[in-house]
């Protein structure tokens, strides 16, 4: 499962998108307490417009480490982008 998280972030690098998010996918199928494939999925759902997968992505990393701190603001984040799809980013990123 780690290795096919490494390949979804080349894939991701390459700008093939959908097909890192399909490779975080089987990797978190394969090995759900893998914290951070969650966090990488969320990450490739939010630039595919897929804003539920993403928090629902994103929910399930804050179960695997509550301790985390940038959970609660990736979180908030997707929520938004979830709720608000339309509203643009602020002049510094996302907010």
């Amino acid at each position: 499962a780690s290795t096919r998280c490494a390949y979804a972030g080349f894939l991701a690098l390459e700008g093939d998108v959908p097909a890192a998010a399909a490779q975080y996918a089987k990797a978190t199928a394969r090995r759900p307490d893998l914290f951070r494939a969650w966090i990488d999925h969320a990450g490739a759902c939010t630039a595919l417009g897929r804003h539920d997968q993403a928090v629902r992505d994103l929910e399930t990393a804050a179960r695997l480490c509550p301790e985390d701190p940038s959970v609660p603001k990736l979180l908030a984040e997707a929520e938004r982008r979830r709720t608000r799809p339309d509203e643009p980013d602020g002049p510094d990123g996302p907010r």
